[in-house]
Order: structure tokens, then C-alpha cells, then sequence
């Protein structure tokens, strides 16, 4: 894949500082209660998490993260394989886990959901609408707006964190859920994500935070499907204690 060093906003030309991936895993196998966290990707959920290794920047080094879930490894893990074989480099950058104030290889977020017994898994989509328009127990299921400003602050916000500390080229790869997606893309645009629209994230697929300079000023860049969004502002106030 060709080189992401600079990006186009609104007519402007900004340089890439760093870039920070949050996506979901790649095709699993049926999944139930009992084997949420176990469940693995599929022979074809493992050759596409490869291919997009394999297409990731070869100038930005990458360093990959990935929740508990089984199928969350799998992917992160074919997906470091098939960049390495392209002939990219990955990162294993210490100061980076310091910088997102952990030096784990998942990410700081589990899993919104607190109570799997509960859940509504039969109408997957509309539960995660009804999770992020305030419907859920808590007691089921964290407040959104509080795992939002958990994910940025303790994930997100790590190629920020770096770009400032004078760290680049980086891609920080998050392999995790389709509902962690559509969380970070509404909490960060203001936007609502239908349940069964296009604008979905099938697997595999998810959101670009450009870390960017733009003259003098450092901004954040979310690119979701073919569009992008100026998020500075509000990245900047979920970043904030």
C-alpha cells in the first residue's frame, strides 16, 4: 500500500503525525453466551485479517491492541503477521504503554457489558442502539457516555499523547467490537448509526484517527468509511481529567 504521509481536509493538505485504528475483529464463528469471549475467527476471518496486514502503511510502525476476546487476539495477531511478511515494521515500543498509561497488549476497555445474561443477543443491533441512546441498565451495561470518554482518554488518545512527546509514525491498531466502533464514531461526531444502515461496520472494518499538523496547529482527523470529520475539539474534551 502506498504511504500515509499527508491526508486532504476541506481542501487542505495535512501531515500525518501519527494514526490511530479502532476496528473490528474479522469473521468469527456463531457465538452464544457461553463462548463470547472464546470464540474464534473463521479460515476466511483469519486470510482477511492478513490482507489487511499486508495493505496496512509500510511507514508507520505498527503497534497492535486487542481486547480479551478470543477473536480479538486472532485477528490482531494475523494482521502483525501479514504486515511483517509485506515487509512492514512492528512496534514494540514501551514508552508507547506508558504513554496510554498501560503496558498491556489489550486495550483498556473489557467490554461495555457487565452482565452477558442479560444481554440482548437475538437483536444484536438494535440492543446496541438502545445501549447508546440510554435504554440499558447499567447494571447490564456501562453508561455509554462513560466508556466513551474511557476509550479516548485510556486508548485513543495514545497517538496524541505520543505526536506531543515528539514520538511519530505510528499506526496503533485496536482490534475490538462492532458496538466499541459505533461508540467511538458518535461519541466523537455527534452522529447516529442506524441498526442495519451502511454505515454498520461489517468485520474488519472501522475508524482512522489522523493525528495531523496543520500549520502551527494539531489537529485529530476521523476518517469512517469514505468521510471525514474534524474531531479536535471534542477528542481534546474527553482527553481532558
Amino acid at each position: 500500500m502506498r504511504k500515509v504521509k499527508n491526508i486532504y481536509f476541506q481542501g487542505r493538505k495535512l501531515q500525518v503525525e501519527n494514526r490511530t485504528t479502532l476496528q473490528r475483529h474479522t469473521e468469527k464463528l456463531p457465538i452464544s453466551v457461553r463462548n463470547f469471549l472464546t470464540v474464534q475467527t473463521t479460515a476466511k476471518g483469519a486470510r482477511d485479517a492478513l490482507a489487511i496486514g499486508e495493505k496496512l502503511p509500510k511507514n508507520l510502525k505498527l503497534r497492535l491492541y486487542h481486547t480479551t476476546a478470543e477473536r480479538g487476539r486472532q485477528t490482531a495477531m494475523n494482521i502483525a503477521s501479514g504486515h511483517a511478511s509485506a515487509g512492514g515494521k512492528i512496534s514494540h515500543a514501551r514508552g508507547l504503554g506508558k504513554i496510554g498509561k498501560t503496558e498491556r497488549a489489550t486495550l483498556h476497555e473489557e467490554s461495555p457489558i457487565r452482565d452477558y445474561t442479560k444481554v440482548d443477543y437475538a437483536h444484536w443491533e438494535q440492543t446496541v442502539r438502545d445501549w447508546l441512546d440510554g435504554r440499558i441498565s447499567a447494571e447490564i451495561m456501562q453508561p455509554p457516555q462513560e466508556f466513551i470518554k474511557n476509550l479516548v482518554r485510556k486508548q485513543l488518545a495514545i497517538g496524541e499523547r505520543a505526536r506531543k512527546q515528539g514520538i511519530k509514525e505510528n499506526e496503533l491498531l485496536n482490534i475490538s467490537h462492532d458496538l466499541v466502533v459505533i461508540a467511538a464514531f458518535e461519541g466523537l461526531t455527534g452522529e447516529k448509526i442506524k441498526p442495519k444502515s451502511k454505515m454498520w461496520p461489517k468485520v474488519g472494518e472501522g475508524l482512522h484517527l489522523y493525528h495531523v499538523k496543520d500549520g502551527n496547529k494539531n489537529r485529530v482527523i476521523l476518517q469512517y468509511k469514505s468521510k471525514r470529520y474534524d474531531v479536535t475539539e471534542k477528542f481534546n474534551g474527553l482527553m481532558k481529567k
